[in-house]
């Protein structure tokens, strides 16, 4: 209709390889390259990264993750304009003195009833 306009965006043949990598960047679009190839080429997954949780956003906005069934797993292909996100992982919290309490007093109620049980 009179009025609407149409916005093709500039071709982007740059991959981006961010999140728990040792070197987050962006590198130009290579069809010989696989999903392996971008992470080496960002340094590689670091120690707070999730290796098996890896996943692309394509130019178009979906998404393709890495799927795994026993040891065999499926990376997704990578195309021009794809950011690679390797996400972290999540930080482990000790116990708190309140949680170690309940644990603790949960652990010895169990142990009172099964004495309970076992002297009648």
């Amino acid at each position: 209709m009179s009025g609407d306009e149409l916005i093709v965006p500039k071709y982007n043949a740059q991959v981006r390889i961010s999140g728990s990598v040792l070197f987050p960047t962006q590198i130009p679009y290579n069809r010989k390259y696989n999903l392996k190839d971008y992470i080496s080429s960002a340094g590689g997954v670091s120690e707070s990264g999730k290796k098996n949780k890896i996943y692309v956003v394509y130019a178009n906005g979906k998404a393709a993750t890495t799927h795994g069934f026993l040891f065999f797993k499926s990376y997704p292909t990578v195309k021009p304009g794809t950011e690679v996100i390797v996400p972290a992982k999540e930080e482990k919290k000790p116990f708190s003195t309140a949680e170690f309490i309940g644990i603790a007093s949960a652990l010895a109620s169990l142990a009172g009833v099964v004495i309970a049980i076992l002297r009648n």
